[in-house]
């Protein structure tokens, strides 16, 4: 293994300016604002989320930017992805110490400016946070930026070394405004005045969004659907087979692939782990364990009871929603109701309202007090649809409700109480 031609190999901006940088005119999304924003701290920036959301993307865009204010020389870059070195304890230390002994020819304590080592897929690498403390603890002039797959790669093994030093940057999948974006859909035009001229065409599109445009490469290859199906298959595969088992101890891969694969035909279904431990014939310690390993590598999110206590309601009946809509086998309503707790997840901690027969949907706390949340993606709203958000929102003192519907646009006052009835396709641009 020649270390120094793979490092060359990785960071062309040495040997030439103007090399290829394919990534440079794609979408910047959210997340590389964000990690602009911490470049002068020290602190390490971490990017974690699911496979294949654009972590590696994010890096080099970032990369890029940096070539243009500062020396090649201050920039190191490396991939374990389909690197020869990954899984090499010594391999990471070993490309660190070429970069400052060989390269630089100089030792991290005597930096007179900021260097910025960018370290992709580093999960690969055993004890990895070791040697970044290591070289961290060094000089103040070393900024790292690392990723990895799942935040159980970053928060698992890095809980006490990187205690204080690290800042994590979840990247979720692609929203509906990036989706119409990378797909050129009447670029320029809010989904608001869209929806006014042509609403059919973009439920259509909001549609496909959900079955398959969450993942960057997804939509811009314009895959079929049918190898859109495949390609979340293997990503499926990697997280379940591979990453997990890699971490924990997953001693039934069977049963882990067995839990998300019910998961993925009813999202949002009710569930009590002690009714599925019973139908897997496995113990109820095991079951939570492995919901624990699905929930850190951001397959699946929690949603909780709003009329249980916190502590009584983790022990309860909860809803389980995947990460992304892509990967759910359900019907385009349940994907739709899906779609909504991902969005209020971004700003909110939604919980579910249910006592006996009586439902709501999604209850979150704002600053204006508490706000009811219904899906209803269907052809027709009728006024019986309102029932049950009218009712809890009455109890709760509520100045706001909200219903999400497949193809309605309205506002109505019903005494102080003001309903705000939203096609899903435009939740996006008018959440709470």
């Amino acid at each position: 293994m020649d270390l120094e031609a793979l490092i060359y190999q990785q960071n062309p901006q040495w040997l030439e300016q103007d090399y290829a940088k394919p990534e440079r005119n794609w979408l910047c999304r959210p997340s590389y604002q964000e990690i602009l924003a911490w470049l002068d701290k020290r602190l390490i920036i971490a990017l974690t989320g699911l496979r294949r959301v654009g972590k590696t993307t994010l890096l080099n865009q970032v990369k890029y930017h940096l070539e243009e204010k500062i020396e090649a020389r201050q920039i190191l870059y490396f991939s374990f992805e389909k690197s020869q070195v990954k899984f090499h304890p010594n391999s990471l230390r070993d490309i660190l110490g070429w970069y400052f002994e060989a390269f630089l020819k100089l030792i991290p304590q005597k930096l007179s400016s900021r260097v910025f080592i960018f370290l992709d897929e580093i999960q690969y690498i055993p004890y990895w946070q070791d040697v970044l403390k290591t070289f961290y603890d060094q000089s103040q002039e070393i900024k790292f930026l690392i990723s990895g797959s799942a935040s159980l790669f970053i928060k698992k093994r890095s809980a006490e070394s990187l205690a204080g030093r690290l800042m994590e940057i979840v990247v979720p999948p692609l929203d509906f405004s990036e989706f119409r974006k990378i797909k050129g859909i009447f670029p320029g035009k809010s989904g608001f005045s869209l929806f006014k001229m042509r609403p059919r065409t973009l439920i259509s599109h909001f549609e496909d969004y959900l079955s398959f445009g969450q993942f960057p490469e997804l939509v811009k290859e314009d895959y079929s659907r049918e190898q859109a199906a495949d390609y979340l298959s293997l990503v499926e595969e990697k997280i379940l087979e591979q990453d997990l088992p890699k971490i924990y101890p997953v001693k039934r891969v069977d049963i882990l692939r067995l839990i998300f694969s019910f998961l993925k035909s009813q999202p949002g279904s009710l569930l009590e782990f002690g009714n599925i431990a019973n139908d897997l014939g496995i113990d109820l310690k095991t079951t939570i364990r492995y919901f624990g390993y699905l929930e850190r590598a951001y397959l699946i999110n929690l949603c909780l009871n709003k009329t249980k206590k916190p502590i009584k309601a983790a022990r309860t009946a909860k809803k389980i929603y995947l990460s992304s809509t892509n990967f759910s086998q359900a019907q385009i309503p349940q994907k739709a109701e899906n779609y909504v707790f991902s969005l209020l997840r971004k700003n909110f901690v939604p919980n579910f309202f249910r006592q006996g027969n009586f439902e709501v949907d999604f209850l979150i706390k704002s600053r204006n007090g508490v706000i009811p949340i219904e899906v209803k993606y269907q052809e027709k709203v009728e006024g019986e649809d309102y029932k049950n958000l009218v009712k809890l929102a009455t109890d709760r003192g509520s100045e706001r409700a909200y219903l999400i519907s497949k193809n309605l646009l309205k506002m109505e006052k019903r005494g102080g109480l003001l309903i705000k009835t939203i096609p899903a396709c435009l939740f996006e641009e008018h959440q709470p």
